[in-house]
């Protein structure tokens, strides 16, 4: 992948998920498989969506300051994130993504 933040548009059902799986499944070894897939389809709060995301990689989401320790995990690693089912978090989904795209560099996210 060249580019490390990549957004897949579309209305709901026409294969949004089935597409992003494909794609993380074929970056396996791109990514020594270290594909991530976050689903967010049931989180309602938007400040569930760092221990969500944590959780998904494996970090303890109970952390104090959950954001810093997610950050600091990823920093030095090269995987591939995929956010699922982000529309009704967009705003705080965009934030955290953000996040993690400024602050480590071998992070790429679909």
């Amino acid at each position: 992948m060249e580019q490390r933040l990549i957004t897949i548009l579309g209305a709901g059902g026409i294969g949004k998920t089935t597409v992003a799986l494909a794609v993380g499944h074929a970056a396996l070894a791109d990514f020594s498989d270290a594909v991530f897939f976050v689903d967010l389809s049931t989180v309602s709060d938007k400040e569930n969506v760092i221990g969500v995301v944590a959780s998904a990689l494996g970090v303890d989401p109970r952390s104090v300051d959950r954001r810093d320790v997610l950050l600091d995990f990823l920093r030095p690693r090269r995987a591939l994130i995929i956010l699922d089912s982000c529309e009704h978090l967009i705003e705080k989904a965009a934030e955290v993504a953000d996040s993690i795209f400024q602050s480590a560099p071998g992070i790429h996210m679909l």
